[in-house]
């Protein structure tokens, strides 16, 4: 298949030149995850707003948005669109689904920075909120890959509709004050989807196996934001162990870019 991500890095002597694709890819998902570390703020600075609620509102407003890059991206053809992706469109969905509501839970129950590297080192952790999210996560990043040849940005519209369904029934009351309501339309509509676009677009250019090392700028600048904005501090352990994650993001970025690119398909 002709594809520019299957083509081999051009060697010149010994070296390996710099996929310029893949560090595109590269820059996109560490921008998601920029995107993504301000849903912590925004979560914090809901009032009343219950975590059904907020995660209906968001839902909402993410497949609202995605879906109108889909059509202005396909124009008469969005719908077709859907129907290319398949059922890994509909399985990542439901993963990505599940990791929204854990995300929000957790950040309910304990402190932004717990959340994120709680995310972050799933393995040693067995609080079962994070663990869904840290699952659901997981196998959103897989169905991107799988699911490359088309545009998987359909999925995180189906995702924000599965949510949304699931929070509407959830839900004790629809009840939000106009500032709770702003705060999860901000969260859809920019916070969410301007993650989603850069994240699934970037996944065509990544393996599968990265995406979610690169996209841990969400895990060291989630914390940073609560701390400046509301005063969440977190501890001194803390911010040391976001600092050690994103040496490690910036230097497997710049060794990547160096290396072959993977073999298409590859996940």
């Amino acid at each position: 298949m002709n594809d520019a991500t299957s083509q081999p890095a051009v060697k010149v002597g010994d070296a390996v030149e710099r996929d310029p694709l893949y560090g595109r890819g590269v820059a996109m998902i560490m921008v998601a995850g920029c995107f993504f570390s301000l849903g912590g703020l925004l979560v914090r600075l809901v009032e009343d707003a219950g975590p059904w609620q907020i995660l209906l509102v968001r839902s909402i407003m993410l497949s609202a948005t995605v879906f109108v890059v889909l059509v202005v991206r396909h124009r008469g053809k969005v719908f077709a669109e859907f129907r290319k992706c398949g059922i890994t469109a509909v399985i990542g969905a439901l993963c990505l689904g599940v990791a929204f509501t854990g995300f929000i839970f957790s950040l309910l129950h304990t402190t932004v920075a717990n959340a994120v590297f709680i995310l972050c080192a799933s393995p040693f952790f067995t609080a079962p909120l994070a663990l869904f999210a840290v699952a659901g996560f997981a196998g959103f990043a897989v169905a991107l890959r799988w699911g490359r040849d088309t545009d998987m940005l359909a999925l995180a519209c189906l995702a924000g509709l599965f949510t949304a369904v699931v929070a509407a029934v959830m839900s004790p009351d629809f009840a939000m004050s106009a500032y709770d309501t702003g705060l999860c339309v901000i969260m859809g509509v920019v916070q969410m989807s301007a993650g989603m676009v850069l994240f699934t677009k970037g996944s065509r250019l990544v393996p599968a196996a990265e995406l979610t090392l690169l996209s841990l700028t969400e895990v060291v600048l989630a914390p940073i934001w609560v701390w400046l904005w509301i005063g969440e501090v977190p501890r001194l352990w803390t911010l040391l162990g976001g600092a050690v994650v994103l040496a490690a993001i910036i230097g497997h970025a710049i060794t990547g870019m160096r290396r072959k690119p993977a073999p298409y398909g590859a996940v």
